[in-house]
């Protein structure tokens, strides 16, 4: 079943999804598996890529771990996914699978223990030669953290924003962090958490404006004042070379960190 397509700024098409079976895949399509079985019937040339995800999680299971539910492919080519396993899918589907082992890679601090019944975010480096970021998240305990499909995106930038159904009953905490819009659960039953994380592998984004006297635009006589802005205010580290024989002046912008809400 196909989950999400994506194409790389190269034009390459990346396809997520899940499978019970072998799946052939032809060229020249970068394909991502999520699978649960160790092989697949392939035929693709040098430009066909399969990346599927059981190396990363020393799992052997005949069946998907995960329900995806948000793909992107960056402008780095990184590849990012997240998805749900265990809890319902097991009492409906699947109940051997679910997130119990999945790999921890930069995980984020502070929330509750993996009960096999999470969420899971991970990020592939380019060409799948590493996993750059692997972390479970969720409450333990209750009702299975879940979602129905088709709620939740990656932005351009490698942001999730991932709607949750969290469940409460049992007395299970749903992690939040200091400044949410409720840190408790007002239902007797089932709510919904909204989840940023922002995972920092996406590279520089930037757009710059030039302001010629106050008034927007690129050229101008001298003597003249521009400012430039950065519109995305993504930038870290500002080299100016002005092409004149003057040595390059680097400036400094506030440190970005991540977080989620």
């Amino acid at each position: 079943m196909v989950y999400g397509i994506q194409f790389d700024k190269n034009g390459f098409p990346y396809i997520m999804g899940t499978t019970t079976g072998n799946w052939p895949v032809f060229a020249p399509a970068r394909i991502l598996v999520i699978q649960a079985v160790n092989s697949l019937s392939v035929n693709c040339s040098r430009t066909c890529l399969i990346m599927y995800i059981q190396p990363f999680w020393n799992q052997s299971c005949a069946v998907p771990n995960l329900s995806p539910v948000a793909f992107l492919v960056d402008r780095c080519e990184n590849v990012y996914v997240s998805g749900w396993g265990g809890g319902l899918n097991n009492l409906k589907l699947f109940p051997s699978a679910g997130t119990a082992g999945m790999a921890s890679v930069n995980p984020i601090p502070g929330i509750p223990a993996p009960d096999g019944e999470d969420f899971y975010f991970f990020v592939l480096e380019k060409n799948a030669l590493s996993q750059l970021f692997g972390s479970h998240f969720g409450q333990n305990g209750s009702i299975g953290d879940h979602v129905d499909g088709g709620t939740s995106r990656f932005d351009d930038n490698g942001v999730i924003y991932q709607a949750i159904c969290g469940c409460g009953d049992g007395g299970a905490l749903f992690p939040t962090t200091p400044g949410s819009w409720s840190r408790t659960n007002n239902s007797i039953n089932c709510n919904q958490a909204a989840v940023k994380i922002e995972m920092n592998f996406a590279g520089v984004g930037a757009s710059v404006k030039a302001t010629i006297n106050g008034i927007v635009d690129t050229v101008g006589c001298v003597p003249l004042d521009i400012r430039f802005t950065d519109t995305l205010a993504r930038g870290k580290i500002y080299i100016w070379n002005f092409g004149d024989g003057s040595p390059p002046v680097t400036t400094y912008t506030q440190q970005y960190s991540s977080a989620y809400i």
